[in-house]
């Protein structure tokens, strides 16, 4: 008798098990655009395959658009464009960087110039200041007078773009900087493929300002958005994301700035005066093709707060605007925001 129960505890036992199927995690990180890119997939025979894709393409975008000699491909790159001022059709990466010119081109009359990919040499320059500040502590680094700022913005009023299915040629002096586009880029170019394959379970993290993902075994992704507070060196909880099949874009001050006499110095300079703004402190866009949202977000970061509202309006966003300058927290959710997003 005790054995015959023995069996039958046995037997529900493993009815039990199997009726409660292990979920299969696969997850890796590389190195691309700059940062590092966390991939995890959900329940695929073919998750080290998809792995290996993402990380191609992801590698050959980062090739073609980097600004930095370390990164980029010699001959077919923003970094041989910006050095040589024209850039031939012979190479793989041809297309990827035609491709991403042509988008820039468009997106920087989208949004009357606050986006724009000529903003290379002023863009460097203030990196370069917050860089050093932040190694140093020397207020002196930032010596960047008005009159070099508009010489920096007449090189890039006078400059453009020519692109043929030849070559591509720079005229003008300014120098090309896609940090804005290409890792919004390239995580559309990624998660293109993963639907393609039937890829669907999956989460993407491209350096916390690009997450993509599908749908999650069992129940919903939670996903917590931060604001980092360069002032007092302390990080915000905005709130939560809760759901499935849904893209997060955020540009953001982030540690990619630093606070000096009452003012805020940061990586996203203004195209339209040279300068950084900070009307905001972060700038999260969801829902929407990543390309896009990259470079609307970074865009928008530069406006203030009556012309944000009306592109965002103009273009049907899903976008909260938040600073803590101030302590002033919420300042704009569109009313396309949905019941995905629990404030904190």
């Amino acid at each position: 008798m005790k054995k015959l129960f023995f069996v039958l505890m046995l037997m529900i036992s493993l009815l039990f098990i199997s009726s409660c199927s292990v979920v299969k995690i696969y997850n890796d990180s590389f190195i691309a655009l700059g940062t590092v890119i966390d991939l995890t997939i959900y329940d695929n025979d073919d998750a080290l395959k998809h792995y290996k894709e993402v990380l191609n393409i992801m590698r050959n975008i980062t090739k073609a658009s980097s600004a930095y000699k370390q990164y980029a491909d010699s001959s077919v790159s923003i970094y041989a464009l910006n050095e040589n001022k024209v850039v031939l059709n012979d190479n793989k990466y041809f297309d990827i960087l035609k491709e991403l010119l042509n988008y820039s081109i468009e997106i920087k009359n989208t949004t009357n110039g606050y986006f724009n990919p000529l903003i290379g040499s002023i863009s460097f320059k203030w990196k370069d200041i917050i860089e050093e500040y932040n190694k140093t502590n020397d207020s002196s680094v930032i010596n960047f007078s008005s009159n070099e700022i508009n010489n920096y913005l007449s090189k890039i009023n006078n400059s453009e773009l020519v692109i043929t299915e030849d070559y591509i040629e720079l005229k003008g002096n300014a120098l090309i900087d896609l940090g804005a586009i290409a890792k919004g880029y390239a995580t559309k170019k990624a998660i293109e493929y993963l639907d393609n394959a039937s890829c669907n379970k999956y989460i993407l993290n491209a350096g916390k300002s690009n997450i993509a993902f599908g749908t999650k075994p069992k129940k919903e992704f939670n996903i917590m958005l931060t604001d980092y507070d360069t002032k007092d060196n302390k990080i915000t909880n905005i709130g939560n994301i809760v759901g499935n099949n849904m893209t997060i874009t955020t540009s953001a001050m982030g540690e990619q700035s630093f606070y000096y006499d009452g003012n805020y110095y940061h990586h996203i300079i203004s195209p339209i005066d040279g300068y950084p703004k900070s009307y905001y402190t972060t700038v999260s866009i969801f829902n929407l093709d990543p390309m896009l949202s990259d470079a609307y977000a970074t865009a928008i970061f530069s406006m203030d707060i009556d012309e944000a509202k009306a592109f965002i309006e103009e273009n049907d966003l899903e976008t909260i605007l938040y600073s803590n300058i101030g302590n002033k927290g919420y300042i704009y959710k569109s009313i396309k925001v949905g019941d995905y997003f629990h404030e904190n």
